[in-house]
């Protein structure tokens, strides 16, 4: 789960980085959450708290809520198959149980993630240049070599960046204003070899499709696994819900649980 940004407070601010449990169970997720919101006034962007115990609500049904069916952001990785016939088979439970359910047509015509990446180059620059001789050493080449990138970036230039995703946040916000959540892949792919830094070696976190925005946004989200394929590894499907509505995000995630049939024991 990543709630709203700033529902679990955290040090240092960020827009690149959520705090939120990870758990086997959407109720186990809903406890922590109760658990761990507060208010922290060292987190510029910690809200107040709402006194939800949001485990004790989850039995909610769907009825009535649009939702809408991202497949596509308009860049990225393709979106394999068998992602893509589980997210919609998500969508399909949703609308069985009485969810208005609309695809949605991909928001940006142009790489919006591109901007993102470069920033966080930055980030991995100046983490890169805090580090001993000795631990850079045990930075994997991929990783040192993208950070490297951003020696090139300047300071006006990173300026430029932060204001381009101030762009691409409203223009998300703007193509799925209509929907009260969203159900979007996790991941474009089902999985990437573990000792492969992403699933494109050249930009380590360009799997980030579906979820970097969201991170920007500072909406809810939350991943779960509803089906898998023949080798039986978990594929996610992603709720997105509005700004500062974590329980709705909770309630929908689930209802998937309920609906999405027995998974294979875990561990996979």
């Amino acid at each position: 789960l990543k709630p709203t940004q700033g529902r679990i407070p955290h040090l240092v601010p960020s827009t690149t980085r959520s705090a939120g449990p990870m758990a086997r169970s959407v109720a186990d997720a809903a406890f922590y959450l109760t658990t761990l919101a507060g208010f922290d006034a060292r987190d510029s962007g910690a809200l107040a708290p709402e006194g939800i115990a949001y485990h004790e609500r989850l039995d909610a049904d769907v009825k009535g809520r649009r939702v809408g069916l991202l497949l596509s952001m308009g860049y990225g990785a393709p979106v394999e198959p068998v992602v893509q016939e589980t997210v919609r088979a998500a969508a399909r439970a949703l609308a069985d149980a009485g969810a208005i359910v609309e695809e949605v047509a991909p928001p940006f015509a142009y790489d919006a993630y591109a901007a993102i990446d470069l920033t966080l180059q930055v980030r991995g620059l100046a983490e890169y240049r805090s580090f001993t001789k000795e631990q850079q050493a045990k930075v994997l080449p991929q990783v040192r070599d993208w950070s490297l990138k951003a020696e090139g970036i300047d300071g006006a230039s990173y300026f430029d960046l932060l204001t381009r995703i101030e762009a691409s946040k409203l223009e998300l916000l703007a193509a799925i204003d209509r929907y009260d959540f969203l159900v979007t892949p996790t991941l474009p792919c089902v999985a990437f070899p573990a000792e492969q830094v992403g699933l494109d070696v050249a930009t380590p976190l360009a799997h980030a499709t579906f979820t970097a925005l969201f991170n920007q946004t500072g909406q809810p989200a939350l991943s779960l696994p509803f089906g898998h394929d023949g080798q039986n590894r978990p594929i996610g499907v992603q709720v997105v819900g509005r700004r500062l509505d974590d329980l709705g995000v909770l309630q929908v995630g689930a209802v998937l649980e309920k609906l999405r049939g027995p998974m294979p024991a875990w561990p996979f």
